[in-house]
């Protein structure tokens, strides 16, 4: 079982999520509460344009193992996807409860504050993820973005820099 999940990894980075997928189908063939595959799973749909599925498989890799604050934060994407954003902020939430120092977390939040026109909210998670690491390229673009749409010209440029 190792090997198949082993395999899968190794497809899935190198981007053949066909071949990843068909591995870690055997997994949990074998182990039907194997946590990373399952969350593998899931990213793939997401990653394939199957959101909807993507949430159902994270969400039975949350089940397997709710101590995961990468599988929260997975199931943020999928239901940002789906352009449930209320419900991803849940999401992001549920993985900083676990860990609070997940700067990508934070830069997902920044990004949905943004997206719903909540700039202070998103200043507040860009510059968290922004102080978690300093190299977040994403984060400092959103935070230029958002600095952008305040008129806050010179801290955009500072950002966009940044990034």
């Amino acid at each position: 079982m190792q090997k198949d999940f082993n395999k899968g990894v190794e497809h899935y980075l190198a981007g053949r999520f066909t071949s990843a997928e068909r591995a870690f189908r055997k997994v949990i063939k074998r182990q039907p509460k194997h946590g990373d595959a399952l969350h593998l799973l899931g990213l793939i749909a997401v990653q394939t344009g199957g959101a909807k599925a993507g949430e159902r498989r994270i969400r039975q890799a949350i089940a397997a193992a709710p101590q995961s604050h990468i599988y929260h934060g997975s199931l943020g994407a999928a239901l940002r996807n789906q352009g449930r954003l209320e419900d991803a902020l849940q999401a992001y939430g549920d993985a900083l409860a676990l860990r609070d120092d997940y700067a990508v977390a934070w830069q997902n939040i920044g990004q949905i504050e943004s997206d719903l026109g909540r700039f202070d909210k998103a200043i507040a998670a860009f510059r968290k993820a922004i102080d978690l690491d300093g190299d977040n390229a994403p984060a400092h673009f959103g935070l230029a973005f958002v600095y952008g749409q305040q008129g806050e010209l010179p801290s955009a440029e500072r950002c966009y820099q940044a990034a």
